[in-house]
Formats: C-alpha cells, structure tokens, sequence
C-alpha cells in the first residue's frame, strides 16, 4: 500500500464455515477505501511533521484518522504469504472494471472519487494544524 507495508486481504469470505470467492465488488471495493485511507494517513503525517509536529506527535494526530487494518513490513510477511505488488494489484482492479458490469463500473468511479476528495481533506487538515501549530 502507499505505506508501504503489506496488508493481509482475500479474495475469499467464510460463510457456512467455508471459504467463498469474494463478489468482485468486494473484491476491489475494500482494497481500494484501504489504498486511500493508507495514503491519506501517510499524507497526514508528512504535513504534520511539515508543520512543527515531532515524529511522534505526529504519527499519534494522525492515528485518528488511520485505518485499523494491520499492516506489515515485507521482511515479516514475504516468506509466508503471497505478496501481491501494488502495481499488479491495481491492473487486477483494471480488470475486474473494464470485464464488470455497470455496477462494477459504478462502485469503480465512486471510489476512485473518493480517492479524489482526501486531497481536499489534506487541505483542509493543514489550514487547521497550521494555525494549531505544533505547541499543542
């Protein structure tokens, strides 16, 4: 993720007690919200250090708005999972899009939009944590 750390997901759900594949909706909807929650927290953290916040501080502000996914270093998690590169995951999404239905093309824009809209959320955190400054 633009973390870059390595976050466990599947394509697959337990129901019944068994594993079932993921509808492709889910498949790329969840891994999406998660790249933009990712990268909006690594974002976050960098305009707070930007504006005066210690290392610290500012990974402790910005952890309000993180996601409570668990990511990991690669060196924890390559030898025991399939890691599955950024690059290649996001030509899957491209996939499943161009291949999907309306509704797949839907969900597809409507997330990417919301990928969109954490730029302007940067923003505005930063209007605000400037004039908080990094006393607080």
């Amino acid at each position: 993720m633009p973390d870059g750390l390595w976050y466990p997901l599947s394509n697959h759900t337990w129901d019944a007690g068994e594993a079932k594949p993921l509808d492709d909706i889910l498949e790329i909807s969840g891994p999406l919200i998660l790249e933009a929650m990712t990268d909006f927290s690594r974002r976050l953290r960098a305009m707070l250090r930007d504006a005066g916040f210690n290392r610290i501080k500012a990974y402790r502000e910005a952890r309000y708005h993180a996601t409570g996914a668990r990511g990991f270093h690669k060196s924890r998690v390559e030898s025991d999972f399939d890691l599955i590169a950024l690059k290649d995951w996001r030509a899957r999404i491209a996939e499943l899009t161009e291949k999907g239905d309306s509704r797949m093309k839907s969900v597809h824009a409507a997330l990417v939009e919301f990928k969109s809209k954490k730029d302007e959320s940067l923003k505005i955190w930063e209007r605000l944590y400037r004039s908080k400054g990094a006393k607080s």
